[in-house]
């Protein structure tokens, strides 16, 4: 069967039907490569940002500063004693480390969510919450219920040693299956929404006056001696009014029409790495990090196209320029 890739436009999607393009955005057939390194990379970075996070500190606290989150009242979860917590810890811990090189790795990110749940939750029981890490619990919740031990994992090693089939998710002939797709698209969905509540909280308690006011260049003022970011880019920006509420009008359309992104390609192909740089500005002008959160723009990253595109570049093949890039294409249709 001769096999010839085609590509398609923007145009020829939204001319589809609508209950066509919504199965096209959830369940058209991909292949495991793109899931499977996200999955290495997303466990692999929480395994090595908490690694050395010490969660039974939590459990020293007095009772006196404990104050439930909805989470935790809601299910009943108690405060479990110091020596309890570190190994609940290890556990997780290792099956991050199991999730990431993809061994029994459906176990292991069960695990994984089910665990991270109780010891992420735990820092936000005392007044403070943290708006970096929850989304990290919904993503391991949704790669729990997934295949994306298909691809880059010890997992698919085992299976073709054993001459068994290299993918546990049911593929056609060339590898693919809607059980690869619909996983990335929610991480997509996620994101869009949590985007989307930032601004529409803006918008709700402000309204756009929120960009036409003097809080952005207060906030850069307070930010830098309270925060103390890694550039003094904050006090340069507060001493122009007129830039800084360029600015903050730029970020409320960025967070407010963050779910145009998921419908439109052009969208996509400016919000995403807008709000990317918006979240790093963020950092350097006002020090504060959404390092945990950031990680997750993995999951927008065409990783299969991109390896395709190193290999041609490494055999010295013609790269072909409609499959590098930043924003995930329409996968190749065979005939």
């Amino acid at each position: 069967m001769s096999t010839t890739e085609t590509h398609v436009t923007p145009a020829s999607t939204a001319a589809l039907p609508l209950r066509e393009r919504w199965q096209r955005f959830w369940f058209e057939p991909v292949g495991p490569g793109t899931l499977g390194f996200c999955r290495m990379v997303f466990f692999g970075f929480l395994f090595v940002f908490y690694l050395n996070w010490d969660f039974g500190d939590f459990a020293t606290v007095p009772p006196s500063f404990y104050r439930k989150i909805h989470l935790f009242a809601w299910f009943h979860l108690p405060m479990l004693s110091e020596r309890v917590v570190d190994v609940l810890q290890i556990i997780w811990k290792v099956a991050l480390a199991l999730a990431c090189v993809g061994l029994f790795t459906r176990i292991s990110m069960a695990v994984s969510f089910v665990l991270g749940v109780y010891i992420l939750g735990l820092q936000h029981n005392f007044g403070k919450h943290n708006h970096s890490d929850a989304i990290l619990v919904f993503a391991m919740g949704i790669l729990a219920f997934t295949y994306a031990g298909d691809a880059w994992s010890l997992d698919r090693l085992i299976r073709r040693r054993r001459a068994l089939r290299p993918t546990a998710a049911p593929t056609d002939a060339d590898g693919r299956s809607p059980e690869y797709r619909w996983p990335i698209r929610m991480v997509w969905v996620l994101m869009a929404i949590i985007w989307f509540a930032a601004g529409y909280a803006k918008l709700k308690e402000s309204g756009i006056n929120w960009a036409f006011s003097d809080t952005l260049a207060n906030n850069l003022m307070v930010h830098h001696y309270s925060h103390h970011p890694p550039t003094n880019w904050g006090l340069w920006l507060a001493d122009h009014p007129w830039l800084c509420r360029f600015f903050a009008l730029g970020s409320l359309m960025l967070e407010a029409g963050a779910p145009l992104a998921l419908v439109s390609l052009w969208f996509r192909r400016a919000w995403v790495p807008g709000i990317a740089a918006m979240q790093l500005g963020i950092k350097l002008m006002l020090g504060v990090s959404f390092v945990q959160f950031m990680i997750c723009y993995i999951f927008w990253l065409p990783w299969d196209r991109i390896g395709r595109e190193l290999a041609a570049w490494f055999g010295r093949e013609p790269p072909r320029a409609t499959t590098l890039g930043l924003i995930d294409q329409p996968p190749a249709q065979s005939s």
